[in-house]
């Protein structure tokens, strides 16, 4: 192999690699823009400390405004990557407090179904008692009206004892007059 073809073959394999790199640097820029910048950012400031640092002094200074500004943008992926974690975290404990919860409302909705069937029992227990009600007061009315009853009868009672009263007394008199004029007449008998 001659130089020329060595140095063409070198040539046309460092035009592939670079393509092929390119083509990855475009990948990575769109997917992962802050890591990549990152990465180029460190490339582009090894790139600068090679050169002179006469020539290059104001460029090198932006560079590592740059690696300032990535090491930022690397601190803010951890801190969104700490708080990923916390999330995670915070939903495995949500599964735990939605555990808790699902407990609690399984015990609620027992005491519910307790509370339920006694309220129940105390509205059927309520209702045996207004019919009990229902019925004493129709009882008391019932007496009640008997009690009218014999009280009318005991009023007529009373006026017929009275009337009787009456005619005992009459009868009385009578009964008295009769002897009276039956002492007479026994008397005018002898006399006579």
């Amino acid at each position: 192999m001659t130089t020329n073809k060595f140095v063409n073959d070198n040539k046309s394999s460092s035009k592939n690699k670079n393509r092929k790199n390119k083509d990855n640097d475009k990948f990575n820029e769109s997917h992962f823009p802050m890591i990549y910048e990152y990465d180029k950012n460190i490339v582009n400031s090894d790139s600068c400390s090679n050169k002179s640092t006469d020539d290059n002094s104001s460029e090198r200074f932006i560079d590592n405004d740059n690696n300032y500004d990535s090491y930022i943008r690397l601190e803010q992926i951890e801190n969104i990557n700490k708080s990923k974690n916390k999330l995670k975290k915070s939903k495995s404990m949500g599964h735990l407090n939605l555990n808790k919860y699902e407990e609690k409302n399984k015990q609620l909705k027992k005491e519910n179904k307790q509370l339920k069937k006694k309220n129940e029992q105390i509205l059927k227990e309520s209702r045996d008692k207004d019919f009990k009600i229902i019925e004493l007061e129709k009882e008391k009315k019932k007496l009640e009206k008997k009690k009218k009853e014999l009280e009318k009868e005991k009023e007529e009672l009373k006026e017929e004892m009275e009337k009787l009263k009456k005619k005992f007394e009459k009868l009385k008199k009578k009964e008295k007059i009769t002897k009276e004029t039956l002492k007479k007449k026994k008397s005018s008998y002898r006399e006579n």
